[in-house]
């Protein structure tokens, strides 16, 4: 009695592809406008001031 072993086909992760490239985007791009919030004072939806990391080396000091 011979066994025949059947070849693995990993192709099928290939269908996994969408779905992560949609989670990707949408952790990214949250956080981008995070960090992005996070360096500028908004003052009022015309004036924003760029600050930097004034605020973070106000707080540790």
């Amino acid at each position: 009695m011979s066994t025949t072993t059947k070849p693995i086909n990993q192709k099928a992760w290939f269908l996994i592809l969408p779905m992560l490239i949609c989670v990707a985007f949408s952790a990214v791009l949250p956080l981008m406008v995070v960090v992005n919030y996070s360096v500028q004072d908004i003052i009022s939806p015309e004036r924003r001031v760029f600050v930097g990391t004034e605020w973070f080396a106000a707080i540790c000091a």
